[in-house]
């Protein structure tokens, strides 16, 4: 009966390990799109492209290059040539056999579950180290649970193509250098050969344990075998073969290029800032010796860190009371782990190499961690004699609780830190550095039309399918929506311009935000000034202009603006043609031009890398004044572009059914005065919204005193039939009343709809909440496009249509009236006007455009226009032409005229 026993035990344990594989694989098959791109894909991609035209071209000949690859640099003049690319292969191999042809979507899920596929498999392996290391069944299952629980290796283990993989082919190459220690077979030295080859193709780094690992298996009984040296030579001579074969920027010099790739990220220096301790410093000659330890402290459960100490000690203390038997060759196996651990430790804290978010550079010390745990966790609960369930227990309470953290968390895993340590690690630690979270944030914004300024590689699902409200714009300080930094306080105060719209917390800790332009869609004006004056105004909207002038007193620039009185202006942006050369920022706002009084520098002025602005509650006087010095050794005076944010006055109508010669004043920018229904609250009173033109209503502002606000007020608008609907709301403060479901119309009304006998109807002031009804996608411009001209570098003009803000057309040489675009549509196409985007270089935008369409491509016509944002042309009326021109008429010696992305507006 007994062998039977065994057999039943066997089985069962062997379910038991297949249901924990086919759970966690099943898993990450599941959930691996949850995750967003992390600003590295992109480039660890390019490398993998760079280097497949390079092998496709020595193959085929440059000529027969595929389009696709054709903008990507020659290998030898690339700057990441060094990094490998061996693993990618079957990626790239795949965009290949599509065509190039797979969207962004495609190519970065992929990315995706291939990373998570390769730490699956080295999940597996994990368990046979296990094995290999007399951990016997279920401390082999622990090892393994705990290599695939822990949070921040797990969510990177989705999108961390280089520090995850890594981890990865270090944990195989591990196995087989441990296989090969137990018992030399060719299959052991094959493994470890190709492992070796991939590993170190990814990082250099991994060339310190292995080397350890082959000085002990030559010396591993004590003594130095001849035979032993054969066996690692030959699969040295394999493996450095093989590494060769997947580095093609190798195959010309391949010791050259092994000297420079250990020279390069040995002495690797990047301008990237980390954090620790609370302050930003660089990652390459500022970190303390302690960081990485720090950092692995911080962001790993405790029970990891407490057995892993455990572990070590017991280890330790094994070899220094002679306990541990030195030929034994499981223990020889663990001495090895442990000396490889301790020298990558030494090293890092010695030498400091470059880290630039906390360890994931040293990610694959995780294994040695996770080995050492479970070695520890072991030897407690043998020493610990009758309480050797409270150690059991201790460990399985603690992995049940880490799994149900991954799943109330999910997908922020990336967020974690240690509640035992982790007590003041808001602004210490990077949260999100990969900016993964911008995924979902941007799906939690209630918003038709989103243009974004990315932090990350988010801008590459823009243009897929289901994401045509997305749009990536190239310009961070005009974007609608802007990413925050939540782990670095401070550095440029965003709040002044922007509202905070979603965020994201783990454990009570902002990991990200999205925040909204306070002023976007309602440009009034833009103009450049400098010494000369004003250049390239915009008087060719059809609108009286501000009067500008620009002096010199002293060391103070001084830009003062007389604003017509039609205008309510409540931000000015003033951005510096060259960057950092402005400081001591002031502005000033009078009624008469004499007296002038000063703007909270704090509340009011924001002050950039290549902007600065001042917005306001309340809109600016008619008399505006900025002073700013230049910075100290500027030698010439900077070009300045002015962006005005406001309205027109009488953008508005309002009118009411009661007191109605007073009704203006419930929408006159001020609180000090009020309007009132000059008797006690009647059912049936009204007052009446009329906009210029449609928008999207969201919300309305009510302010009214603490007593005589509508009780049961009734919120309408009239639908193109002209009949007017409810509008479900609601409100918390009988204030702001949020709309339900958005509403496109011109007309609100307000209707009180109970009686008060001594309650008089208020308000102080009436604003409505608003938003543009025209949108903007890659997808609707590239599908109604037909063609697309321009009356300079015409070869350049796709670059305006390629979902690519870094590319860009440019008309080349000094701006003059002669340049323009020309654009067919598809016959029947109705637009709302254009998005021209000059991308980062925004002293290359357009001067003075005039807009002209034609049914015929002969006959033009003029189409008047106004600014929706900076960047939007929106025509007065919606237009049917099928033939357009773009025509920008300013001159201008110092800047050419430059488009990095057209959009076509529409409002259907």
């Amino acid at each position: 009966m007994q062998p039977l026993t065994y057999l039943k035990n066997d089985r069962a344990r062997k379910i038991i390990l297949l249901i924990i594989y086919a759970t966690f694989f099943v898993w990450g098959i599941c959930v691996y799109k949850d995750y967003g791109i992390s600003t590295d894909e992109k480039v660890q991609r390019d490398h993998g492209l760079v280097n497949f035209k390079y092998v496709y071209e020595l193959i085929n000949g440059e000529e027969n290059t595929p389009e696709y690859l054709k903008d990507y640099e020659k290998l030898g003049d690339y700057g990441g040539r060094y990094y490998g690319v061996g693993i990618k292969i079957p990626l790239i191999l795949t965009e290949y056999l599509n065509g190039f042809q797979m969207t962004n979507q495609q190519i970065y899920y992929m990315n995706h579950l291939y990373t998570f596929l390769l730490f699956f498999a080295a999940s597996v392996f994990v368990y046979k180290i296990g094995r290999k290391l007399g951990l016997g069944y279920k401390y082999s299952v622990l090892l393994v649970l705990l290599f695939i629980i822990c949070p921040r290796i797990l969510a990177d283990s989705f999108y961390n193509i280089k520090d995850s993989v890594f981890l990865s082919l270090f944990t195989i190459m591990i196995y087989y250098g441990l296989a090969v220690m137990s018992e030399f077979k060719v299959k052991n030295a094959a493994g470890l050969a190709v492992s070796a080859a991939f590993c170190l193709n990814t990082r250099i780094v991994g060339a310190l344990p292995l080397f350890i690992l082959c000085i002990a298996y030559l010396f591993k009984d004590g003594k130095f075998e001849s035979k032993r040296f054969l066996h690692i030579f030959m699969t040295g001579v394999i493996s450095f073969g093989l590494y060769i074969l997947i580095s093609p920027a190798a195959w010309s010099d391949p010791a050259g290029y092994i000297h420079n790739t250990v020279s390069v990220f040995s002495n690797y220096e990047a301008n990237s800032g980390t954090i620790t301790l609370g302050k930003s410093v660089y990652a390459y000659d500022k970190l303390p010796w302690y960081y990485t330890i720090l950092c692995i402290w911080l962001t790993m459960p405790g029970f990891y860190l407490i057995f892993c100490v455990a572990g070590i000690v017991s280890v330790v203390k094994q070899i220094c009371t002679g306990n541990i038997k030195i030929n034994l060759t499981r223990n020889i196996l663990v001495i090895t782990l442990l000396v490889q651990f301790s020298v990558v430790m030494i090293y890092d804290a010695v030498m400091k190499p470059i880290k630039y978010n906390m360890w994931r550079h040293f990610y694959f010390i995780f294994l040695f961690i996770v080995i050492f745990a479970v070695i520890g966790i072991r030897n407690l609960a043998d020493s610990a004699g009758k309480y050797r369930s409270v150690i059991t227990a201790w460990a399985g309470f603690a992995v049940m609780l880490t799994v149900i953290w991954n799943v109330r968390n999910h997908p922020y895993e990336f967020a974690y830190y240690n509640p035992l340590f982790a007590t003041d690690t808001e602004d210490n630690m990077r949260h999100d550095y990969w900016g993964v979270s911008d995924h979902d944030l941007l799906k939690r914004v209630d918003d038709n039309d989103i243009n974004v300024y990315p932090r990350s590689s988010v801008s590459m699902f823009f243009g897929e399918e289901g994401w045509e409200r997305f749009h990536a714009g190239s310009e961070q300080y005009c974007a609608e929506y802007k990413f925050e930094r939540t782990d670095m306080k401070g550095a440029e105060r965003w709040e002044i311009l922007y509202k905070e719209e979603e965020v994201t917390e783990v454990d009570g800790r902002r990991v990200s935000a999205i925040s909204k332009r306070i002023n976007y869609d309602n440009c009034l004006f833009k103009y450049v000034v400098d010494g000369k004056g004003v250049r390239g105004g915009v008087l060719e909207n059809h609108r009286s202009g501000i009067k500008w002038d620009y002096s010199v007193q002293e060391t103070d620039r001084v830009i003062v603006a007389e604003i017509p009185g039609e205008y309510s202006v409540s931000e000015m942006d003033f951005l510096v043609s060259q960057n950092q050369n402005v400081c001591n920022v002031r502005a000033y706002s009078s009624p008469d031009g004499k007296h002038w009084k000063g703007y909270d520098e704090n509340k009011n002025i924001f002050v950039g890398e290549s902007m600065f602005s001042v917005i306001t509650e309340k809109p600016l006087s008619r008399y505006f004044m900025m002073k700013y010095e230049l910075m100290e050794g500027m030698e010439s005076e900077p070009e300045i572009m002015i962006r005005v944010y406001g309205h027109l006055k009488d953008e508005i109508i309002l009118r009411s059914g009661v007191n109605s010669d007073l009704s203006e004043i419930a929408m006159d920018e001020n609180t000090g005065t009020v309007w009132t229904s000059g008797a006690p609250q009647r059912a049936g009173m009204t007052i009446d919204l009329q906009m210029r033109r449609q928008k999207r209503v969201k919300g309305i502002e009510i302010i009214s005193g603490l007593r005589d606000y509508s009780r049961e007020l009734v919120i309408q608008y009239k639908d193109p039939k002209g009949d007017y609907k409810n509008i479900s709301y609601m409100t918390d403060d009988n204030t702001t009343y949020i709309f339900c479901e958005p509403v496109v119309c011109s007309e609100i009304r307000l209707i009180n709809n109970a009686d008060q006998e001594k309650v008089w109807w208020t308000i102080y002031e009436l604003k409505l909440e608003t938003e543009e009804v025209y949108f903007k996608t890659y997808k609707n411009t590239k599908d109604t496009i037909e063609n697309i001209c321009s009356s300079h570098n015409n070869e350049l003009v796709g670059n305006m249509l390629d979902n690519a803000p870094d590319s860009k057309w440019s008309a080349g040489g000094s701006r003059n009236h002669d340049m323009y675009i020309d654009l067919k549509l598809k016959p029947q196409s109705r637009i709302a006007g254009f998005y021209l985007d000059a991308g980062r270089d925004v002293f290359e935008s357009a001067r003075q455009i005039k807009l002209y369409g034609s049914h015929d491509g002969s006959s033009w016509e003029n189409i008047d226009y106004h600014y929706g944002s900076a960047n939007d042309y929106v025509f007065e009326n919606e237009s049917d032409y099928q033939f357009y021109r773009i025509h920008q008429t300013g001159n201008d010696d110092q800047y050419t005229w430059s488009v990095a992305e057209l959009r076509l507006l529409k409002t259907k």
